[in-house]
This record gives structure tokens, C-alpha cells and sequence, in this order.
């Protein structure tokens, strides 16, 4: 028997948003660190509403709500013209329309905070020696304070990072390319005249200069690749950032006091398996690329409410062994995406061919403009339109609009917006079917396929008279609609039997 079902290497958000979701459905865990605490500075910072949604109904989200800036946009600017304005606020079917804009030190000390208030606190000044897989178990080496231990677990996820112990030990490749040219980054006391509640990125041939306010100070990157000046600079001081914005934007401001620095290059690669064996990598060490977007925390944790459900299925004998495979096959393709996406507007962003500057400032205003692209942005930004609609474990046919495999939309349920759907959803671990316009006879079998399946399975039946969720979910007819419990849609159809086949193949028998 092994000593914990699942061992967590790692504790940064992914690895500590892993934790949480495996304390949610009980299941026992050792979670580990090398360093002594959580991180003090800010490096990512901002949540997405993907992100703010999965921790709808967690403790630690208040926290950081509080800490964080309701930011409504970002806008893409030139020293002297407007290219385009992202509007976070006409995000739909969320109850989240914005970025929430925080340092990292906020987000880790929340999920570390909880873990230790449940009694499972990050094991810290602790590392991972080896790693040696069995048929049952994993057995690993870890260099504790206490000494070497031997640590069995049935399951081992890396959330260690770029340089991931896990992803070495399993000799899993990360394959892709480096943006050569540098960053440098500052947080600062900065004052300038621009809205508060957006960010701002000036383009211009020597490079970007971006700003991310936050509560406790502003986030100032600035490319310095193509700037003959800047380029071998690696501590950014405050009379290089003044300079540098005063080149390239049109901005009246102060900066007053610089509170950290750093500079980084930009790495796009994506590991050629997510999964071995019994052994998993999520967050960073599968999948690094472009601060462009936002993606990086977001992305990881997205992975760990991925895998959290999965594995505690398996483990608790729900489901077969196989479920824990469509980790790989829905979240690889996610990182694939994101990783072209921000590598897009990275290079759009850093062009320094005069033409080629000159004809993206004339294009970009007006395709901005359209909703099509605005919708399109925002949406693969928060992370709200991402799906698995090619998982080997969806099934079903596209009805009004909806596939099997995307994001359930969130929706009111009374008039007073006092109770949403997600609020349902995210009060149980189970699988929940919205039917709709079901007669006595479909009412009577689906009753019965509950109660098989009751473990794992809920069911609430709609009819013309739930205005508010027909409004969102504009079926006419008998529907059948399966939310999993990451509230992505796993089945869509209008037949039992094919229900029934999908159940059958997702989990064991009750």
C-alpha cells in the first residue's frame, strides 16, 4: 500500500491549486517544496475569469478580490495613436467580466494559507531525488530536514516548473524555440495619465513597453532586443525606465520608486508528453511561452482542475484507469494553442520592419473594431472558449450552437441574479445533467439512471417556465445536457440510449 495516493511536486499555483482540489474531494496527498515559502515577489499577475470561476466557491477567493484590481481592459497603443481596446466587461455568461489584476505573493499565500487551515500543509525545504515507477506505485527519494526518505505514492504529478525534476527524471523533452530578444521588468511606484482600471502596451521598433497596475504598485516590461542603447542592461534602473517610456510612449507620468527588478527571455515550448505511466507534469513544466495574454498561471492551473477530478475518480474506483489518459489529449492541445496564440502577439508586437510596422498600425485599428475579433480575443484570453472538443471522452452532436467539449456558460437562475448555475454545479463533485423538456416517460428513465449512478451522478429537469436558463440554453426540445465536474459539457444529445453508452463507458459499475 502506498504512503499517499497522490504526491504533488511543487507548490506553486498549479501544484498548490492541485492540492486544494484534492483536498475538496478527500483524497489523501503529500505536497512538496524546495524553497523555505512561498514566493515574495510578483511574477504572474493576473487572473483570468476562467480561473476566478473554477474558485467560484473557495475560501481564499475573497482574499483575493480584496488584494487585486478589477481591471475592465487592455489597450495596444502606438506613441501617438489608439490601435485597439480589448473590453474584459463584455465577457458573457460569467459572473467574472474582468481580469483581476494581483501579484503572485497574494495568489500562493491564499492557497497556502488554506492548505495549512485543512491540515495539509506544504512540505517545505524538500526535494525530489528520484523517481523510480512500479506496476501499483511510484517510489521516490526525497531530501527532507529531516534526512532522505522513501516516499511510495499511486500517483506523482511535477508542478515544478521550467526546470522541472519530474520532466528530467522521466527524460520527457520540451520541445520548441526561444524569442531571443530580452525583457526587462519592473514593479514601481508609477503615476501616469491613462485609465487605471485597463493596461496599457505602447508598441514601437525598439521594442514594447507595457503597463499592469496593481494595487500595491505597477508592472513596467519593456523589450529592450532592438534598443542599441538598452540591450546588454540586466538591472533596470529608475533612469532607464524613465527613458525608455518617455522614447516610446506620449505619457505625462512618475516614477517614483522601483520595488523589484528583473529581465527575462521568452521560451515556447511545450513538453512532448503531458503523462507516463503514473507519473504527470502540469503548469510550467509542460508548457512555458509569451507573458503575452497573461496565459502562464492561468494556463497551469487550468491543468490542475483538469487533472484533480480525474485522478480522484480513479482513485476512489469511479471510473477506470483510461479517464486519467484524456488529461494528456484535452490539455496538450490547450497548451498548443496558447503557445501560438501568445506567440502571435508577441511577434506582432516586436515587428521592427518599418513596412511592416507602418502596414500593422494601418490594419490593426479596424480589424479591432469588429466584434468578431474582439470576441475572438477576449475569449481565448480569459480562457473562457477553450475546449476539448476532440477528447476521446466527450461524446454527443452540436445543438444550438453548444458541442460537446466546450466551457458550460454560467446563467442566472432568478430574476435577482441571486443564484447562478455554477453555484449548483460547484456545490457537488458530481457530473450534473440539465434536461430539458423531458415527458413522464424520459423523466422516469432518467430517475432510474440516477439512481445508478447516484455517486457520481445529478440531474435537475427544465421546462418552459425556467425562462431565465431557456435564455442561455435555448433548447426547444428533449435535451440532454452533461456538465463534468471542471464544467465542460461531456455529453449533448437527445437520445437515453446513447446517454446511457456514454455513462457506461465513464464510469465503473456503483
Amino acid at each position: 500500500m502506498a504512503d499517499y495516493s497522490v504526491l504533488i511536486i511543487g507548490a506553486g499555483p498549479t501544484g498548490m491549486a492541485l492540492a486544494a482540489e484534492l483536498h475538496r474531494y478527500d483524497i489523501d496527498f503529500l505536497i512538496i517544496d524546495t524553497r523555505p515559502s512561498h514566493v515574495t515577489t510578483s511574477n504572474a499577475a493576473g487572473i483570468h475569469a476562467r480561473t476566478l470561476e473554477c474558485w467560484h466557491d473557495k475560501p481564499w477567493l475573497n482574499a483575493l478580490l480584496q488584494h487585486g484590481l478589477k481591471m475592465k481592459g487592455a489597450s495596444i497603443n502606438t506613441k501617438r495613436n489608439r490601435l485597439a481596446n480589448f473590453n474584459f466587461t463584455q465577457l458573457m455568461h460569467t459572473q467574472y467580466p474582468m481580469i483581476l489584476s494581483i501579484p503572485q505573493h497574494h495568489t500562493e499565500a491564499a492557497l497556502d494559507s488554506y492548505l495549512t487551515s485543512v491540515s495539509q500543509p506544504v512540505k517545505r525545504n524538500t526535494t525530489l531525488l528520484t523517481l523510480t515507477p512500479q506496476q501499483e506505485v511510484v517510489t521516490t527519494t526525497l531530501d527532507t530536514p529531516e534526512g532522505k526518505k522513501t516516499i511510495t505514492a499511486n500517483w506523482v504529478v511535477g508542478c515544478d516548473g521550467y526546470h522541472s525534476t519530474v520532466r528530467e527524471l522521466m527524460d520527457i523533452q520540451l520541445e520548441g524555440t526561444d524569442i531571443k530578444e530580452r525583457f526587462l521588468l519592473v514593479d514601481a511606484d508609477f503615476e501616469a495619465n491613462y485609465e487605471q482600471d485597463e493596461y496599457h502596451i505602447y508598441l514601437d521598433p525598439k521594442g514594447i513597453v507595457g503597463f499592469f497596475a496593481m494595487k500595491e504598485s505597477t508592472r513596467i516590461i519593456a523589450g529592450i532586443g532592438h534598443d542599441s542603447k538598452f540591450k546588454d542592461v540586466n538591472e533596470p534602473t529608475n533612469e532607464i525606465m524613465q527613458e525608455i517610456i518617455k522614447q516610446r510612449t506620449s505619457l505625462s507620468f512618475k516614477l517614483k520608486k522601483i520595488r523589484w527588478q528583473s529581465h527575462f527571455w521568452i521560451h515556447e515550448r511545450i513538453a512532448n508528453k503531458f503523462k507516463i505511466g503514473r507519473i504527470f507534469i502540469a503548469g510550467d513544466a509542460a508548457h512555458v511561452h509569451s507573458p503575452a495574454g497573461g496565459q502562464g498561471m492561468n494556463t497551469g492551473i487550468q491543468d490542475a482542475y483538469n487533472l484533480a477530478w480525474k485522478l480522484a475518480y480513479v482513485i476512489k474506483h469511479k471510473s477506470p484507469l483510461s479517464l486519467l489518459e484524456s488529461y494528456e489529449s484535452e490539455r496538450r492541445p490547450v497548451a498548443r494553442s496558447v503557445v501560438d496564440m501568445t506567440s502571435t502577439m508577441t511577434r506582432l508586437a516586436n515587428m521592427h520592419s518599418a513596412f511592416l510596422v507602418s502596414l500593422r498600425n494601418f490594419v490593426m485599428p479596424f480589424i479591432s473594431q469588429r466584434r468578431f475579433f474582439q470576441d475572438t480575443m477576449v475569449g481565448r484570453m480569459s480562457e473562457l472558449s477553450l475546449h476539448y472538443r476532440k477528447s476521446p471522452i466527450v461524446k454527443g452532436k452540436t445543438i444550438r450552437s453548444f458541442s460537446p467539449g466546450d466551457r458550460a456558460f454560467d446563467t442566472p437562475l432568478d430574476g435577482e441574479q441571486k443564484t447562478h448555475l455554477f453555484d449548483i454545479l460547484n456545490s457537488t463533485n458530481q457530473h450534473h445533467i440539465l434536461v430539458f423538456h423531458a415527458d413522464n416517460s424520459n423523466k422516469n428513465s432518467l430517475m432510474a439512471l440516477q439512481k445508478k449512478y447516484q455517486q457520481v451522478l445529478s440531474l435537475t429537469f427544465y421546462d418552459q417556465s425556467n425562462k431565465m436558463i431557456l435564455a442561455t440554453y435555448p433548447f426547444s426540445s428533449f435535451t440532454l445536457c452533461l456538465i463534468r465536474p471542471d464544467q465542460y459539457i461531456g455529453f449533448l444529445g437527445d437520445n437515453l440510449t446513447d446517454l446511457e453508452s456514454y455513462l457506461q463507458s465513464l464510469f465503473l459499475e456503483l
